[in-house]
């Protein structure tokens, strides 16, 4: 931001202003900021700028806060700098402290969603699968078992036989 409100003095009050995202370059300028006020904001994610050397004192309560695996990464990434963040989603999460949840059960719920995702289609698959494979052995043996098909294979051989027989007579007849 330009020069901010406060920021000379190293603190910046920006409760109860109805702020819903924080710019990327949100005090990127300002190296003189040693504590920041966002509580009762809508705010739902920190830009990875604001975390400064210069900043002791966060204040980030009363805010619409997606707990997400990135915001407490870029929190822990600080851990001098203590912050309570409680969560608004998402809603497994609702009301609970963000430094409270263990960073693998936040961060690998992508990977437990896809699997709950995949797990039931590959079952469908394999069962569609055996359903074919159960119908593919029933009509095979069905084939064999049947003397309709016998006969349906005996026959080409039955007339190749009868044509070569046909073939020797016409020779015999039509000789000297």
């Amino acid at each position: 931001c330009q020069p901010c409100p406060g920021a000379s003095s190293g603190v910046l009050y920006l409760d109860r202003n109805q702020l819903q995202e924080l710019p990327e370059s949100f005090l990127r300028a300002s190296t003189q900021v040693q504590e920041v006020y966002l509580g009762f904001n809508a705010l739902t994610f920190l830009p990875a700028g604001l975390l400064r050397p210069s900043l002791l004192q966060l204040q980030l309560s009363n805010n619409s806060w997606d707990c997400s695996c990135a915001l407490l990464s870029t929190l822990r990434s600080w851990p001098s700098l203590h912050v309570e963040l409680v969560c608004h989603t998402p809603e497994r999460y609702r009301g609970a402290d963000l430094q409270s949840i263990p960073r693998d059960e936040l961060c690998h719920s992508h990977s437990l969603t896809a699997l709950f995702i995949c797990l039931p289609l590959l079952l469908i698959l394999a069962s569609v699968a055996c359903c074919f494979c159960r119908r593919k052995r029933k009509t095979h043996y069905s084939f064999q078992s049947r003397p309709e098909s016998h006969l349906a294979m005996a026959e080409p051989e039955e007339a190749e036989r009868a044509g070569r027989e046909r073939a020797g007579d016409g020779e015999g007849q039509g000789g000297p």
